[in-house]
Formats: structure tokens, C-alpha cells, sequence
């Protein structure tokens, strides 16, 4: 994120706080007005301002964070994100609320009047998050003196910058023309004019008739790119260096500093950080403890009596499955399959299918319910898995899915988890078709590459309905 649009999110929350300040007041003073309702304490409205302000602040620091893209998406996508923003600030309000609420024990407040303006933050939360960024841009990016541009490159490096030129002008750049180095001006550029060679961009900026110049790099670039630069420097012009090198990769570029050089890489890694990883760890053992010492004994002791009356054996099914780092480790389940003394590694490999008959009538029904997934919570409290990631597969079949997809073991990045990113959509259970395990394995891309304590949280919740609602494919 660049200074200009860095600079244009800080205004944006801080617009958003002074709103949210207003708002408070406007609808308190209606409510005592019309409904000649009053706060006894005095201290009492700014306890309750300062919950929201604290909440609308907190849910700012994770949601604009790709600010930029407001200013490329066309209105209505930009107003079912400025939905999705909204929701999860109001969800932090009323949270901060209630809670000041309950722990304080507040009985001079009504609270009828905390969810009237709680409501009542939703509209003008959705109506700010959708017009501040359009006043922002059009007050500050819409100077076209100041944001008149040209290219510096040839056809084909325009042609690699198509996506980015796609929605130009609303990231606030005016693009004059096309400067061509090479001095090919029959070459097509766009449908861009073609504003000559770089004599003709000497005298562009000494007019100041452009005021940022663009540099797209190619194969002669050594040939001239110093000479475009002395000519920005002389004239007080900015210029950016547009970077090839994502167009050799599948992937964006992730910079980085590591030991005081810099560096790229192609895949972000939220959970490499420190405190992230606590965070996610502090998450983990928040839920499975509880599980663990509290509802995996009483399951447990169900589980061994109908084991006992439909198929006696071992109550657990442990078996060999790969973690963080390709480190092996013993994934434990409730068994759900008829135990024999003759089942090896092979037979055990082959996955559970519809009506199996391997499958005990009382197993059926843990499978179905991922009742017999709780014992994977001690594998959670040991530190082999999280609650949150994408599934640990047995090596054979690692083996082969990192044969068929060339950037498998970026999943291998984080823990597995008891659940996943595919797992809370329905994608579990026995792999149909390499398309459905093409997706699974995006979606732990998209996991690895995205984390947030936030997703984590919506993944549980999704799954804990998928739960209860078990899909077709829970067998």
C-alpha cells in the first residue's frame, strides 16, 4: 500500500469514528426527546461511546487493509463489501456493548435503547463504508494535473500490465500516452496515443505537461532505463518501476525483509509471525480443553458400550498421519469400522464409501455426525494438530496427491486441523474426482496464505452447522 492510499485509509476511519461519535449522540438525544428516556449516571453515555468507538476502530484494523481496492471495484461490488465491513463492526459493537453491560450491571439502562441503537449503527455503517471511500477518491484522486501519466515501454510490456490497466482511472492516474524507447512507434500500443521516443518525454516533463512517469522494463531496458530516470530526477517527476517479475509465476509476489535484505516470496504466511501463532495456539486450547476433559470421557463411555454391542475391539483407531513440515505423527479417532487382527496399512488406506460394510451401524452414525473426530482434540492439546487447517492425509496418499498437484506441500505450511477451510463446505470425506480434490486444495492455499483469528472463528462456526447438518457426502 502506497503513501496516497495509506494516508486516504486514515481518514477513512477517522471519518468513520467521527460518524460513529455523531450517530451516538443524534440517537440518544431522539430517544430522550421522543421517548423521554434518560441515563441516570452521567458517566454512563461515555462508557457506551467509548465501546463503539473501541469496536468500530478494532474492526478497522483488519478489514480495509486492501484499501485500494474500493477505488477498482464497481459500485455494487464495493457495496456488498462495505455489507461484509459492516457486519463485522456492528458484530464487534454490540459485543462491547453487551458486555459493558452484563459486567458492570447496569439496571439505569434500558436495554431496549442499547439494541434500538445498536440497529440503528447498521444503515449508517453500510451508507459510510460505501460513500467515504467514493468522496475520498473523488476529492483526492480526481486532480488530473497532478495525476497525468505516461508509459514508458513497448506494446508488449503494456500488454503485460492489461490488469492493471483495466480500472487506471479510478486509481487515480491520467494516462496521456505511451513513450516508445525503442523508437518502433508503428508498433500498436492500446489504442493509447503514441507520444514519441524519449526526447519527446524530455519535453513532456520540462512543460510539465505529465507529472508521473511509469517505467515498464523489457529486454532493451538496459539500454535506456537510466537515461528515463536522470530525466525524472531533473525535472522533479515522480515515476514508478512497474515489476515483471510476477509474470513469471502463477502467484503474486510476496516482498519481505529477512535479516536486513529484501526479498520475494510467492506465498504469504501470516502464521510465520510469533504472535500469530500464540494467538492461534491460546484459540486451540481454549476450545479443546474443555472438550477434552470435559465431553471426550462421556463420549468416550458411549461410544465403548455400543462398540460392545455392535462390534467389539480397540475403542480407539489410531493411524499414521502427516503434520506440519511433513513430520509424521498418530491421528487418534473413535473407531467406526468392524476391528480385525488381519486389517493392515493397505486395507486401511482404502476410503470409507457410501453404505460401506466395513461401517457398523452405530460407527455410521458417529461418522455422520464427526462424533468419531473428537479424539483428534488430544491431538490438538499434544501440539500434532489445530483446531483450524487443512486435513492431514496417511503418506501414501500424500504421496500421491503431491505427484498430481506441484504446490501441494505449501499446505504442509501450518498444522492440520480437526476441521478446515473445505471441510466447513461440505468437501470431506471419501475424494470423488481430482476436480473436488483440486478444490479442497485450494482452499488450504487460500487458508495458508490468509489466516486470521477471524477466519478461524468463522470456520468453526460453519462447520459446528455442518455438524448438525451433516451433508451428503458425511459417510
Amino acid at each position: 500500500m502506497n503513501h496516497r492510499i495509506s494516508g486516504i485509509l486514515s481518514m477513512h476511519k477517522c471519518l468513520l469514528l467521527l460518524i460513529a461519535f455523531g450517530w451516538f449522540w443524534f440517537v440518544l438525544l431522539f430517544w430522550e426527546r421522543l421517548l423521554d428516556f434518560k441515563l441516570v449516571l452521567s458517566s454512563q453515555p461515555w462508557m457506551y461511546l467509548i465501546c463503539i468507538i473501541v469496536a468500530v476502530a478494532t474492526a478497522s484494523m483488519g478489514t480495509l487493509q486492501e484499501y485500494d481496492n474500493f477505488f477498482t471495484l464497481r459500485h455494487w461490488r464495493s457495496f456488498r463489501k462495505g455489507i461484509a465491513i459492516s457486519n463485522l463492526q456492528l458484530a464487534l459493537i454490540a459485543f462491547f456493548v453487551f458486555s459493558t453491560y452484563f459486567a458492570t450491571k447496569d439496571s439505569h439502562t434500558s436495554r431496549s435503547f442499547l439494541v434500538a441503537l445498536i440497529a440503528s449503527y447498521f444503515p449508517i455503517l453500510v451508507i459510510s463504508n460505501f460513500f467515504i471511500p467514493i468522496f475520498l477518491r473523488e476529492f483526492f484522486l480526481r486532480d488530473k494535473r497532478l495525476n497525468s501519466t505516461v508509459i514508458v515501454g513497448s506494446s508488449k510490456a503494456l500488454h503485460k500490465m492489461k490488469g492493471w490497466l483495466a480500472n487506471y482511472e479510478r486509481k487515480g492516474f491520467d494516462i496521456k500516452g505511451v513513450i516508445i524507447p525503442s523508437g518502433d512507434f508503428n508498433e500498436d500500443v492500446g489504442g493509447f496515443p503514441k507520444l514519441g521516443g524519449t526526447k519527446n518525454l524530455s519535453e513532456l516533463l520540462k512543460n510539465k505537461v505529465v507529472q508521473k512517469v511509469i517505467i515498464v522494463p523489457d529486454r532493451t531496458t538496459d539500454v535506456w532505463l537510466s537515461e528515463i530516470v536522470e530525466l525524472c530526477y531533473r525535472n522533479g517527476s515522480r515515476f514508478l518501476l512497474y515489476n515483471p517479475l510476477p509474470d513469471i509465476f502463477d502467484n503474486p509476489l510476496i516482498p519481505l525483509e529477512e535479516s536486513g535484505g529484501a526479498f520475494y516470496t510467492l506465498q504469504n504466511e501470516p502464521l510465520d509471525s510469533p504472535v500469530n501463532r500464540t494467538m492461534k495456539r491460546v484459540f486451540d486450547l481454549l476450545i479443546s480443553i474443555p472438550v477434552v476433559f470435559l465431553a471426550l470421557p462421556l463420549t468416550t463411555v458411549m461410544v465403548w458400550f455400543f462398540q460392545r454391542m455392535q462390534s467389539a475391539g480397540p475403542v480407539f483407531f489410531t493411524q499414521e498421519r502427516v503434520g506440519a513440515g511433513g513430520r509424521h505423527f498418530t491421528i487418534l479417532k473413535y473407531r467406526s469400522m468392524a476391528h480385525s487382527e488381519e486389517d493392515d496399512d493397505e486395507q486401511e488406506s482404502v476410503q470409507a464409501v457410501k453404505d460401506d460394510e466395513r461401517v457398523f451401524p452405530f460407527g455410521r452414525f458417529i461418522r455422520k455426525f464427526s462424533m468419531d473426530e473428537l479424539p483428534q482434540f488430544v491431538n490438538v492439546l499434544r501440539g500434532d494438530m489445530s483446531l483450524v487447517g487443512p486435513r492431514p492425509y496417511m503418506p501414501c496418499h500424500d504421496a500421491l496427491f503431491s505427484k498430481d498437484f506441484k504446490a501441494y506441500k505449501v499446505r504442509q505450511f501450518v498444522k492440520p486441523g480437526v476441521t478446515g477451510p473445505a471441510q466447513c463446505r461440505g468437501l470431506r470425506g471419501e475424494v470423488i474426482d481430482k476436480e473436488s480434490l483440486n478444490e479442497r486444495i485450494e482452499l488450504d492455499f487460500h487458508y495458508v496464505g490468509n489466516w486470521s483469528i477471524w477466519l478461524d472463528i468463522e470456520i468453526v462456526i460453519k462447520t459446528f452447522k455442518q455438524v448438525l447438518f451433516p451433508p451428503e457426502t458425511a459417510y
